[in-house]
């Protein structure tokens, strides 16, 4: 359940029971939450394709996104999905294609959010 603020802004209820699900990466971060917020209503957690371990490759991919979101203006949320594009796609593709098209096609959906939505 979702509940408003007088800002009007949505933020999880969690008065009533509830299932939490991580996917990938989500399943370290629902982990952390179930662990560190001791939220009593929580019944379960189920992970998908959850991320057990990090290789030296994968470390220098999270460290190097992490940089590069820190220091992306609020003003451009589209800079570290540029970046990230090439960790999703091959070198190979991305010199026949730009990162913006190969991420376009990636979604193949039309994104009618506007970019003052996409910083909120």
């Amino acid at each position: 359940d979702y509940v408003g603020t007088s800002s009007g802004a949505l933020h999880f209820c969690t008065d009533n029971p509830f299932y939490l699900m991580g996917h990938g990466n989500g399943a370290a971060i629902a982990a952390y939450f179930a662990s560190h917020f001791l939220v009593p209503k929580l019944r379960g957690i189920l992970f998908v394709n959850g991320l057990s371990f990090v290789d030296p490759h994968y470390a220098s991919i999270l460290h190097d996104c992490r940089n590069v979101f820190e220091c992306s203006p609020a003003t451009r949320p589209d800079l570290p999905v540029y970046f990230y594009a090439r960790f999703i796609f091959s070198p190979q593709y991305l010199t026949r294609v730009s990162a913006p098209l190969a991420l376009n096609l990636y979604t193949a959906i039309h994104n009618p959010i506007s970019l003052s939505g996409r910083t909120n």
